[in-house]
């Protein structure tokens, strides 16, 4: 009688012996090896006709294609949606090299610059999500165009904001080594000078290469434009297509 209470407890552990962690990986990784499950049925792929084979090939090859184009982020100094900066940018966008492309990325939202933001020293102030993702625009770009008025001698705050934002923090400078074009205008005769001289300035902090003479300032811009905003005379539209050649040629 103990003999046998012997050997049915003996049976009892063989039968219930716990899996391994390397049974279970096996298992899991090859459910094939499980009886409970049975093996996935391979069915032959449908094979391609010609056509599909050539649609297949082809698709790359546009993709490749587009990728090739320069990015160009352009920035404007200005706020008013109607301004003339805006309208001389989109004017720019269009005069661009054939293997270039600009896009006018908004900055009037963006909060007035805090250190805070960046402090690790102060937690309980989060970085804005607009910063972060202005910064991987920047970062992303082959080159940035600015196009600014003046204000009061020197760049408009919406635009200085922005540069302060992307130049923080101090080991990660979204601006470094970027091409940089720049375009100013003002309703006077003067053209921006004054903006235009102290966003150089700025860039240079930052080693950003710009397009050497002639620069652009338009001075009476309003008198440049026509009623639908574009350039109304081939002498400013030549000028400027020969500046953001010149501007391209630093991103090749």
């Amino acid at each position: 009688m103990l003999l046998n209470l012997i050997v049915h407890y003996v049976n009892l552990l063989i039968v219930s012996k716990p899996t391994t962690h390397r049974e279970r990986m096996l298992r899991m990784n090859n459910p094939a090896t499980d009886n409970t499950q049975a093996a996935p049925t391979q069915t032959a792929p449908a094979q391609e006709t010609p056509a599909q084979a050539a649609t297949t090939q082809a698709a790359p090859t546009q993709k490749t294609s587009a990728s090739k184009k320069k990015q160009i982020t352009v920035l404007v100094g200005s706020l008013r949606g109607g301004s003339f900066a805006r309208k001389i940018a989109t004017q720019a966008i269009e005069l661009l090299p054939e293997d270039c492309t600009g896009t006018i990325v908004e900055i009037g939202h963006l909060p007035l610059y805090n250190f805070d933001y960046d402090d690790p020293e102060v937690p309980d102030v989060q970085t804005p999500h607009s910063y972060t993702e202005f910064r991987e625009t920047i970062k992303d770009s082959d080159g940035i165009l600015f196009v600014t008025s003046e204000n009061n001698r020197t760049i408009p705050a919406c635009l200085k904001n922005a540069i302060d934002i992307g130049s923080k923090p101090n080991s990660d400078v979204s601006w470094k080594h970027l091409p940089a074009g720049i375009i100013s205008h003002s309703v006077g005769r003067m053209g921006g000078y004054s903006s235009q001289k102290n966003l150089r300035l700025a860039l240079s902090y930052f080693e950003m290469p710009t397009p050497g003479q002639p620069e652009v300032f338009l001075g009476q811009s309003p008198s440049l434009l026509d009623d639908a905003g574009a350039f109304n005379n081939d002498k400013t539209r030549d000028f400027v297509a020969d500046y953001l050649r010149r501007f391209a040629e630093l991103m090749r």
